[in-house]
C-alpha cells in the first residue's frame, strides 16, 4: 500500500473548513469523556501529527497550560494558522515525529488520526515516542478510525490518499499494552475509537 498523501489530504481538508469545525466539536466531546476526573491543571501537552492543532487548543481553553504541536506538513501548518486561537501558549514545531527528541517532558501526549497511516513496525515506534515524551504517571491519548461498517463505507467513498487502517477498540488497547502503556479509559463512536493511557 502506498504512503499517505498528506498534501492531498490537507488540500481536501482546506476545502471543507466548516465540516472540520463541526467534526472537531463532536470529536472534542470524546476527549472530555476520556479525561473526565483526570487531574489536569495547567498541563504541558504534546500533540504528535498535530495537523490543524484544534483539539490541543480546546484542551488549553479548558485546562490552561501550554502545548507543543509537531507536524512537518506545510499545508497542515497553514490550516493551523487559520484555526489558531490568540492568547493560548502554543508552539508549533515543523518536524518529522520520528526524529523528535523529547523525554519525560509532558503531562499529556496525544495523537489523533496518526497511527493508522503506518505499518506495524512504525506504529510501535510511534507508541514508543509517545511513551518517551510523557512524564512518569503522565497520560497518553490515542484516537484512530473505528473499524465499523460505517467507516469502511465512508472510506470507500472518500478520496484515496493512501495507507489508512481501521481499528477495533480491543486492537488499540492491545497495541498500547504491548508497548508499555496502561489503558485506564476508553471511548468508541461511529468515527473513531480512543484510549486514555498512563505511563507507569
Amino acid at each position: 500500500m502506498r504512503e499517505y498523501d498528506w498534501d492531498g489530504f490537507w488540500d481536501f481538508a482546506a476545502r471543507s473548513k466548516l465540516f472540520l469545525r463541526l467534526l472537531y466539536g463532536v470529536h472534542f466531546k470524546q476527549y472530555r469523556k476520556l479525561l473526565k476526573g483526570i487531574p489536569l491543571s495547567a498541563p504541558r501537552i504534546l500533540e504528535l501529527g498535530a495537523g490543524t492543532g484544534v483539539i490541543p487548543q480546546k484542551l488549553l481553553s479548558r485546562f490552561g497550560g501550554s502545548a507543543v504541536l509537531v507536524d512537518n506538513n506545510s499545508k497542515a501548518f497553514s490550516l493551523f494558522q487559520e484555526f489558531r486561537v490568540e492568547g493560548l501558549a502554543v508552539n508549533y514545531i515543523r518536524e518529522d515525529v520520528f526524529t523528535l527528541d523529547m523525554c519525560d517532558e509532558f503531562d499529556l501526549v496525544c495523537s489523533d488520526g496518526l497511527l493508522e497511516h503506518f505499518d506495524d513496525a512504525d506504529r510501535e515506534k510511534l507508541i514508543a515516542i509517545h511513551r518517551r515524551a510523557v512524564k512518569p504517571n503522565g497520560f497518553v491519548v490515542l484516537f484512530v478510525p473505528n473499524d465499523t461498517s460505517t467507516m469502511r463505507f465512508l472510506n470507500r467513498r472518500a478520496p484515496d490518499f493512501g495507507r489508512e487502517g481501521v481499528f477495533s477498540l480491543s486492537n488499540l488497547e492491545a497495541l498500547c499494552r504491548a508497548n508499555g502503556l496502561t489503558v485506564i479509559a476508553r471511548v468508541s463512536y461511529f468515527f473513531e475509537v480512543g484510549v486514555l493511557c498512563v505511563r507507569m
